[in-house]
């Protein structure tokens, strides 16, 4: 009785876990105090369960190990690993559940490993039930009918569970290509969770092939080595009958990969893809958008709208000659915010494209350390990238919260009722927002605004914009997405006041248009043509003059279905709200 008593809370806290696993992988539908309280759920129960199950870690070292034993031992061994470091660094970051925790780690370098360990975590958790599979399951008493009808149902979800692992990009988290989480905001929380415990049930449903496999070899080994007509012959009727079971798990597993194969191309031609290039981008605007003749979704022939300066040539003449047609005329000192890029292969803006403009204006290149990790997130190893990348040799360079970090008010944000950047910005009197327009993967977009919002902040500031204004340390993660890219809007408006809109000029540079970041350092091939340069003194009709672009711009679909599922025009919206600007321009072709 005892025996089925222990049994029984074994299975209770491993459906917990289980459950709250699937809870932690949906962050955008739980938020992030419920995903940190989680988390720690989940380290409680790991404690709990190693020490209902001490036994077996006390039998490790006895016995033999077969092929069974060495797979259930190493994937249970790198479960604990992984839940374990997926706890420690969450809590480095807590800002709710454990504050006090905070920083017991450096914080970057937390950020990339809990979003790594956290997917090695669901991976291997599916596989660890999957091993456990034919266990539990062989006392069941089902017809054969049965249970092919169920092998077959499992199989199907299998397959369609590894196509949203591989559509999803979750090979990038494991190791380590992606810095940031993706979340589609437009799916329901049925919807999350469903498929998230589809790619569960895939990786269960290989460990339980696995676990057929190697159950049905002899502890030795020796017959695994042997050809399939010997082995026919000479196995007994109970391995003749698991080799059956073998085989029939192998012929299912065989239809859900074919339904992944089916699938990849789908999946590899989506947003994600990084081998979907046409070839043609790279060339110098030459492509089909033709920004003048189009009449686009802002653009107005009205001589009280903003203007946007536009140039095919992209090139650094074309660059100085656009922004010369701005009429701009610093008073002081200049910086020229720019991204340095994250390596090893970010499309950031070369060095030999802005030099000549950098120059001209006498420019200091300034930048902000990440909040999310990377090689830019140490003062040290930014400079090393920035000399890396070529900016050192072409102009003074100021890593603006290298020594500390001052506030700026905000008036009338909704979200925001300060900023926080780099102490050195108070050293500029004017600013070059000199950016290049690409996807996000948390904004949707990268142009402008966000060079400013989140490129201008400290670390401590882009927590504060990546949270609404809710805190200013722990994870840039944030569930409301529309209410951060609000802050977003707000942080730029908040900059422009202090530093006075006359004081700035914004350029967006439309080239190797990625859904990806120059964040990521292994970011997607772009699918678009080259388009042109654009300049204003008007960030949100600037902003929305490349999306413009964009939406009439042949091979768009990728970069326009990460604008639109990670709500990108909201930015815009809401900046044009507060009086940042305007997303009614009147565009100037100055080629003509």
């Amino acid at each position: 009785m005892r025996g089925n008593r222990m049994r029984i809370v074994k299975r209770a806290v491993d459906v917990c876990m289980t459950v709250l696993l699937l809870c932690l992988m949906a962050y955008q539908v739980t938020g992030e105090t419920l995903h940190e309280w989680c988390g720690i759920g989940m380290t409680v129960l790991l404690i709990v369960h190693h020490i209902l199950n001490r036994k077996w870690t006390a039998a490790l070292f006895k016995g033999k190990y077969g092929a069974y034993r060495i797979v259930s031992t190493a994937v249970n061994a790198l479960l604990f690993v992984s839940i374990a470091l997926t706890a420690v660094c969450g809590m480095a970051m807590s800002s709710k559940a454990v504050p006090f925790f905070y920083g017991i780690l450096p914080v970057s370098f937390a950020r990339r490993f809990h979003l790594s360990m956290s997917f090695w975590s669901f991976v291997l958790m599916g596989f660890h039930l999957g091993l456990h599979v034919p266990a539990m399951t062989a006392g069941w008493k089902m017809s054969k009918t049965v249970k092919t009808i169920l092998a077959a149902v499992f199989a199907l979800i299998a397959g369609f569970g590894l196509w949203l692992f591989v559509k999803d990009g979750i090979p990038g988290y494991l190791f380590f290509r992606t810095p940031f989480a993706f979340f589609d905001y437009e799916k329901t929380g049925p919807a999350v969770f469903a498929e998230n415990l589809a790619i569960l049930i895939a990786f269960a449903f290989l460990g339980a092939c696995c676990a057929s496999l190697t159950k049905g070899s002899k502890k030795d080994g020796k017959k695994q080595n042997q050809k399939l007509s010997r082995r026919i012959r000479t196995v007994s009727k109970e391995s003749e009958k698991k080799m059956k079971k073998t085989n029939r798990f192998a012929r299912f597993l065989a239809l859900g990969l074919a339904l992944v194969l089916a699938g990849c191309a789908g999946a590899g031609s989506g947003e994600n893809d990084p081998n979907t290039s046409d070839g043609l981008n790279a060339g110098q605007g030459q492509g089909s958008v033709l920004p003048v003749t189009s009449q686009t979704t802002g653009q107005t022939d009205s001589e009280d709208a903003p203007v946007v300066y536009f140039t095919a040539d992209i090139s650094a003449e074309g660059l100085v000659r656009v922004y010369e047609r701005l009429g701009w005329e610093p008073t002081g000192k200049v910086a020229v915010k720019v991204s340095t890029g994250e390596p090893p292969a970010s499309n950031y803006l070369r060095a030999e494209l802005i030099a000549d403009l950098v120059k001209k204006v006498d420019g200091t290149i300034v930048e902000c350390n990440t909040a999310y990790g990377g090689s830019r997130a140490s003062s040290a190893m930014h400079r090393q990238v920035a000399e890396d990348h070529g900016f050192t040799a072409i102009a003074d360079f100021d890593l603006m919260d290298e020594e500390g970090e001052v506030e700026w008010p905000v008036s009338g944000g909704k979200r925001l009722d300060r900023i926080i950047v780099g102490s050195h910005a108070e050293n500029y009197s004017d600013w070059l927002i000199l950016s290049h327009y690409k996807g996000h993967q948390m904004a949707g977009f990268g142009g402008a605004i966000k060079n400013v919002g989140i490129g201008a902040s400290s670390a401590s500031g882009k927590v504060l914009v990546h949270s609404a204004g809710t805190k200013t340390r722990g994870s840039i993660m944030y569930s409301d997405q529309d209410a951060w890219l609000e802050a977003l809007g707000e942080m730029v408006d908040g900059f422009a006041d202090h530093v006075g809109t006359e004081h700035i000029v914004y350029i967006n540079v439309m080239n190797r248009l990625s859904v990806d970041c120059d964040c990521n350092g292994r970011p997607a091939e772009p699918d678009i043509h080259d388009i042109g340069i654009l300049a204003s003194r008007d960030p949100v009709a600037l902003d929305q003059a490349c999306y413009d672009l964009v939406s009439q711009a042949e091979g768009n679909a990728a970069l326009l279905k990460r604008i639109e599922r990670q709500h990108g025009l909201h930015t815009l919206e809401h900046a044009e709200e507060i009086g940042l600007g305007s997303r009614t321009y009147r565009l100037v072709n100055i080629d003509e």
